[in-house]
């Protein structure tokens, strides 16, 4: 018998309404009872109540649905045996009982009874019938009588949570999104498995905290009989541009696909200990890129091109809508093994350094090269491998680490140009097309503004030391004796994990007549505008997560220890532009808080510079 379950992704309360879907689910009593603290259970209501924000607000990214995870089942004659996801199943049957208790939204007595006449409940806690009770118990309004210490905690989240004004008046509005879009998806395992397997397997989930991940998922329901090739495609060491022999078709269980996961942190955490080398696309949007990309190539002229969400949360969704118009395994699978051919031979990938415990920008093919060819290489060909290097790190780590659209667009113009050659020109020609132009004097203030423009500064001042040393932009550096201050700038990397601080402190304790608080008109270029010296972009700059954690409003002498603590080790440099607000001042503390001139001085230098580069490379077009 087919699981009926199967017909609609993603699944939601309303779904399986609107389907008059009659399947049971079971919890077996091995099963642990639902658990969940008011801080797991106060979180996934206040997620829910963002998202439900933003859909009122009409936010196009929330049109779809609210994601709650995957449940995997056994299906047997009677029933759904649940695995793993009770807990979440518990949560949606108190929610459903709350709004039957609440006499709102009546739709959900459909989805919490398979017979609403009956009262027959959906879910079914197998030695366990107090449970059942208590969820009746609640949907009669007879809170009085629950048992279940858990269930009571849940209610008093429910009742805390509601006690909000504007959340009692947009009650009813909430309990209908969460009927419509909380979603979740079902891992079937095999039929035949005993319930010591069963027992076995689901200890093993357990005790891992291990879930079937959507790029799982699509790999048992779409590439079991190429379950290698697919590896290759994500998998990093074992990947072969070179297309292989056919394999020979082979079975995939739930279990060896459990035991093959792919998926890797963006991040690496403080506590990894072996190197890990991976592409800088996450999986989930290597295969998102991939169907775009198939799309594109199959639309016929006329046909409208089917639209691939840009979002992981939605790469379910997105397979389930490709398949529908397509359903072509091996189309796409080719393009999979292309595209990431073309990774390989263009795009960097990050390789984990044990040493300094961040991620460090490689070119596959450097590999090649650095034992060969390198040394036939030309000074400036090796500048300008250094130059694409740094340039492709700086649009990494400033563009959407849920798309990085800029790699997806090279690739489509790498097989739709005839002449198309992926250099550093077209790389800048493109970036500073899809910014059309520097913003405006005022725009960049904070917290306005924008992360990217001071990593697109740090790679112009970076690229400058590298053809200009002697450029008098460099001086004030070149005057402090730091030693090999060229080599501490080109030993700059950038990293994801940073944010806008100042260096004059954001809340300083000073008069509001002081001139660090005072609006001030300055002239750029022509243009006039009003800033407040301290919150604009001469006083700003990017640096580390960890260090702006507990440096947000501490003294400038306490910021420029830390600089030259970094220029002491020259692999560890934050900012580049930081480096000259320290050196303008030659370290002197007292100078930059006395005159917020020098700041804005500063300020107009770094906005010319980056002025200077848009006209030239929109020029270059």
């Amino acid at each position: 018998m087919d699981n009926p379950f199967d017909k609609k992704y993603p699944l939601t309360p309303k779904g399986i309404v609107d389907d008059n879907n009659k399947e049971k689910f079971y919890i077996p009593i091995y099963q642990r009872l639902f658990v969940w603290e008011e801080k797991e259970i106060n979180q996934l209501l206040s997620d829910l109540w963002k998202s439900f924000l933003k859909s009122q607000a009409k936010q196009p990214s929330m049109d779809a649905f609210y994601y709650i995870g995957i449940i995997t089942v056994v299906k047997k004659e009677n029933g759904l045996v649940i695995i793993d996801g009770q807990q979440r199943l518990t949560f949606l049957s108190l929610f459903a009982a709350f709004c039957l208790k609440e006499e709102i939204k009546s739709e959900w007595k459909q989805f919490l009874y398979t017979d609403t006449e009956s009262c027959d409940l959906r879910i079914k806690y197998v030695g366990r019938p107090d449970d059942r009770k208590d969820i009746q118990s609640i949907a009669d309004g007879k809170t009085e009588k629950v048992q279940n210490s858990n269930f009571k905690r849940f209610l008093e989240c429910m009742e805390l949570f509601f006690n909000e004004e504007e959340k009692r008046k947009k009650k009813s509005d909430f309990l209908n999104y969460v009927f419509a879009k909380t979603s979740f998806l079902v891992a079937e395992l095999p039929a035949n498995y005993e319930t010591k397997e069963l027992n076995h397997f689901f200890e093993i989930m357990n005790s891992s905290g291990k879930q079937l991940t959507p790029v799982e998922q699509i790999k048992g329901k779409y590439f079991a009989e190429n379950a290698s090739k697919f590896d290759k495609c994500l998998t990093f060491d074992s990947f072969d541009s070179e297309k292989g022999n056919t394999n020979t078709k082979q079975e995939i269980s739930i279990t060896e696909i459990l035991d093959s996961t792919i998926i890797v942190n963006p991040e690496p955490p403080e506590n990894r200990k072996e190197a890990e080398t991976r592409l800088i696309l996450d999986p989930e949007i290597f295969l998102l890129h991939s169907l775009d990309i198939a799309c594109r190539l199959q639309k016929k002229t006329g046909d409208e091109l089917i639209d691939i969400p840009h979002s992981k949360q939605h790469l379910l969704e997105a397979f389930e809508k490709y398949f529908e118009y397509y359903n072509d395994k091996s189309g796409l699978l080719d393009v999979m093994q292309n595209y990431r051919a073309w990774l390989d031979k263009n795009i960097i990938y990050l390789e984990y350094n044990v040493d300094t415990g961040s991620y460090d920008y490689h070119f596959r093919f450097e590999e090649e090269t650095r034992e060969s060819s390198i040394k036939d290489c030309t000074k400036e060909e090796i500048e300008r491998l250094k130059e694409m290097k740094q340039f492709q790190s700086m649009l990494y780590v400033s563009s959407s680490t849920d798309w990085q659209d800029w790699v997806l667009d090279a690739y489509l113009s790498s097989i739709t140009e005839d002449d198309f050659i992926l250099d550093l020109d077209y790389l800048k020609r493109k970036d500073v097309e899809s910014h059309k132009c520097v913003p405006r004097i005022e725009e960049l203030t904070y917290p306005a503004i924008n992360r990217y423009w001071f990593w697109l500064l740090d790679y112009i001042l970076w690229e400058k030391s590298l053809k200009e040393p002697k450029d008098d932009l460099f001086k004030s550096i070149f005057d402090l004796k730091q030693g090999d201050w060229i080599k501490i700038i080109q030993n700059y990397k950038f990293q994801q994990n940073r944010s806008r601080e100042h260096l004059h402190p954001q809340t300083d304790g000073l008069d509001d007549n002081h001139p660090w608080n005072i609006e001030k008109r300055i002239d750029i270029d022509g243009a006039t505008s009003s800033i407040i010296p301290k919150h604009w972009f001469g006083n700003l700059a990017l640096i580390s997560i960890p260090s702006n954690s507990g440096q947000s409003n501490e003294p400038v002498n306490v910021k420029f220890a830390r600089i030259q603590n970094q220029l002491k080790d020259k692999s560890k440099l934050e900012s580049i532009k930081m480096l000259l607000m320290f050196s303008i001042v030659k370290g002197d503390h007292d100078t930059w808080d006395n005159d917020p001139d020098i700041s804005i001085a500063h300020g107009k230098q770094m906005y010319s510079l980056l002025t200077e580069y848009y006209k030239s490379n929109l020029a270059a077009q």
